[in-house]
């Protein structure tokens, strides 16, 4: 689920989120980030309201510093969240109970010089560059930053050792496997909303996560 920035602009953001959630987006250092913060939240309110027909204001989207809470959830069914943002964009995904899950939303833009030689393997250098200008390059790095949220753990190493293979390089929309420093592979997919990639992963917790 994505939130447009034309959809989170026409939205009363009092009607999806409480006092206090609106409070703590109020208070960061610019109004930049204050808009990215409303923009996630609101892309998590609108999934749950699709999902499971939950109330916006019955809860509040919280975090423990390494992925989202749902704080007074009312336990319809265990699920894992992740939510990203990116110049406006709101993105969220969920999962069922034993797997957790990451999304990672980025704007298409000039890629940081330097970037691709410094996260990116020889192999995921090719396969980014199957697609036009720094694209590939921001698909590899959304699907990296997306597989290192959904293992819910602190990551303190280089992206290159989280390994992306696409299953069809150059295609705007598909589906990847994951391998995160040695470990169980996940699974991926991903797909070009507009100017942005939004890219979700998906960690059993059966298999090694």
């Amino acid at each position: 689920m994505t939130a447009t920035p034309a959809w989170v602009a026409a939205q009363d953001p009092a009607r999806w989120l409480t006092a206090r959630e609106r409070a703590r987006c109020d208070a960061a250092p610019s109004a930049r980030r204050q808009a990215e913060r409303r923009a996630g939240r609101l892309a998590v309110k609108r999934l749950l309201l699709d999902a499971f027909g939950v109330a916006p204001l019955a809860y509040e989207v919280g975090t423990d510093g390494l992925a989202p809470l749902l704080c007074g959830w009312p336990e319809v069914t265990a699920i894992s969240i992740s939510l990203s943002h990116s110049a406006g964009l709101g993105a969220a995904s969920w999962a069922d109970a034993g797997e957790s899950v990451g999304v990672d939303a980025q704007h298409i833009r000039p890629a940081h010089p330097g970037l691709a030689a410094r996260a990116l393997t020889a192999r995921e250098r090719e396969q980014a560059g199957r697609l036009p200008s720094d694209a590939g390059t921001l698909l590899l790095w959304a699907l990296k930053e997306a597989a290192i949220k959904a293992r819910r753990r602190a990551w303190g190493r280089a992206l290159r050792e989280v390994v992306v293979t696409l299953d069809a390089p150059g295609e705007e929309a598909g589906t990847a496997w994951i391998e995160v420093a040695g470990e169980a592979e996940m699974r991926a997919w991903y797909g070009r909303q507009g100017d942005w990639w939004v890219a979700r992963a998906v960690a059993s917790h059966r298999h090694g996560f």
